[in-house]
C-alpha cells in the first residue's frame, strides 16, 4: 500500500482535504462562470446545497480510496 500524505505543500501553495469550513467560499468561487466552464462536471449555477453535496462525496472517495479530492490554497 501507498502511504498518501495529508497534506502537501509547496513554496506557494498547499493542498489538503475539503473540510466544512470551506463550504461558504465553494459556490462563490465554482459559482464563476469563468471557474465552472473548465469543470466537467460542475452544476451551473453552483449552489451551497451542491458545496455541501461534493464536500460529502469527497469524504466518501477518501474513505473508498478512489481518489485525493483536495483544496488548492496559495499561500501567499
Amino acid at each position: 500500500m501507498i502511504a498518501i500524505r495529508r497534506h502537501i505543500e509547496t513554496d506557494r501553495l498547499l493542498l489538503r482535504p475539503y473540510k466544512r469550513a470551506d463550504l461558504p467560499f465553494i459556490p462563490a468561487l465554482i459559482g464563476d462562470w469563468e471557474v465552472a466552464r473548465w469543470l466537467s462536471r460542475a452544476p451551473f449555477p453552483y449552489t451551497d446545497k451542491d458545496a455541501r453535496d461534493w464536500l460529502g462525496i469527497s469524504r466518501r472517495i477518501r474513505w473508498w480510496r478512489r481518489g485525493l479530492p483536495y483544496v488548492v490554497i496559495r499561500r501567499a
